[in-house]
């Protein structure tokens, strides 16, 4: 017998810390930003007869027409043996959002359905079918569009960290990876994290790559709003370069690669027949002409923007089971650079570090054909796709959001 009830944050927090599939969305911080962007929150479970919590979701809702509404966003966490259990909370729950004038509720759990290559060739799939369970209660396989879902409609993309240290974590990514890192390194970029005072320069970055990649932005508000509730959780990093010490290391680089070039010159002068020389000679007359124009980048940006500049930024969520890649952005005119490869490898050595097991790339289009730039990138530093099951919604009020759609439809058809 199970009684739903509320749950003070603490006893929320106690019955999260049981669960490898919590994350960052099922927090007290995330309640806070959502507040913050008008979506209230409250934390609901189901006890047991001896007063244990055998089920917790951090349960949010917004003003939706005539009601309310109700979405989970990042799951329940439930014993996933133990369907019985689910089926009670899901039925309590649309008790509950019915009675506080809900209309619909959507859940998008964080459990994943199967594990997929990045050819889309199947792995493994989960032994409990989560739909046929949200389906007996009511729910449909959703198709609504809302921002509300983040990327929970989509596959991710996780690594697994747990078997690596910092020593072999370089040597898991693919050689254009490694490639990309090190490169960085010869550029002379530098990361360090923003203070909430430079927030807008981290929403500039993303409202750039937004406008020139066709998706949605968060608002500087919110990103703010993480900021205060997150804290040490969470990181704003970026990547920064000052093209003038560029352009010296460059030069520098440069006068290296001709004093090469003159030892090998005078060796040649003696030895005109050397294949082993003469080889060198190419190359090494390649990389000169390669930097020589990369100088000429170097000065032209240097003249463009003084002083440190980012190159590229991104924003990651921190919890103990997972470290999150939320939301990013590079600015086109120096995607030569690499910086995202480097942030991406500071947050794996920064997970590994601190023995997170699980580093989330979070969301890709769920297209293995070669056409999604998103998983390419991601790839690069060898993974597999986690595709999860839902979004599930359930309308709590027929007769209410019937009204609500007509009522909708109709002032549709007055505005056109």
């Amino acid at each position: 017998m199970y009684t739903f009830m509320k749950l003070t944050p603490e006893e929320f927090q106690a019955h999260q810390a049981q669960f490898t599939q919590a994350n960052f969305l099922q927090t007290i911080e995330m309640k806070q930003v959502q507040e913050q962007n008008g979506w209230y929150g409250e934390f609901v479970g189901l006890k047991d007869d001896q007063g244990a919590i055998v089920a917790s979701s951090l349960l949010t809702h917004t003003k939706l027409g005539f009601g309310q509404l109700y979405l989970i966003n990042g799951g329940l966490m439930v014993n996933e043996d133990d369907q019985t259990c689910l089926a009670t909370f899901l039925a309590e729950l649309t008790t509950y959002t019915k009675k506080n004038q809900g209309l619909t509720l959507t859940i998008a759990p964080n459990q994943a359905k199967r594990w997929l290559t990045t050819q889309g060739e199947v792995l493994k799939e989960a032994p409990v079918d989560y739909d046929k369970t949200y389906l007996q209660q009511g729910f449909t396989i959703d198709t609504m569009d809302s921002d509300a879902y983040i990327s929970y409609g989509k596959p991710f993309f996780i690594k697994d960290l747990s078997d690596l240290t910092l020593d072999t974590l370089r040597s898991s990514y693919t050689k254009s990876a490694q490639y990309s890192v090190k490169k960085t390194k010869d550029y002379g970029i530098v990361l360090r994290e923003l203070s909430y005072e430079e927030l807008p320069k981290f929403k500039k970055l993303t409202e750039e790559t937004s406008e020139r990649r066709g998706f949605s932005d968060k608002s500087l508000a919110y990103y703010q709003a993480f900021f205060n509730a997150f804290g040490q959780k969470a990181k704003f990093v970026v990547a920064e370069i000052n093209f003038e010490t560029y352009k010296e290391n460059l030069v520098h680089r440069a006068k290296e690669i001709q004093s090469t070039l003159d030892e090998i010159n005078d060796f040649l002068t003696i030895n005109p027949k050397s294949r082993k020389k003469n080889n060198q000679k190419r190359e090494f007359e390649d990389e000169l002409r390669t930097v020589q124009v990369r100088i000429e980048e170097a000065e032209a940006f240097s003249k463009e923007a003084p002083g440190e500049v980012i190159l590229a930024g991104a924003l990651f969520a921190i919890e103990p089971t997972e470290v999150v890649y939320l939301f990013s952005g590079t600015y086109e005119k120096y995607k030569k650079f690499y910086a995202p490869y480097l942030i991406q490898d500071y947050m794996m050595q920064e997970a590994i570090t601190r023995q997170i097991p699980r580093y989330n790339f979070y969301g890709i289009e769920g297209v293995y054909d070669g056409s999604d730039g998103v998983l390419k990138f991601k790839d690069a530093f060898n993974g597999q796709v986690e595709e999860r099951f839902g979004v599930y919604t359930k309308v709590v009020s027929p007769m209410k959001y019937q009204a609500y759609r007509m009522l909708k439809g109709i002032l549709n058809r007055i505005r056109h």
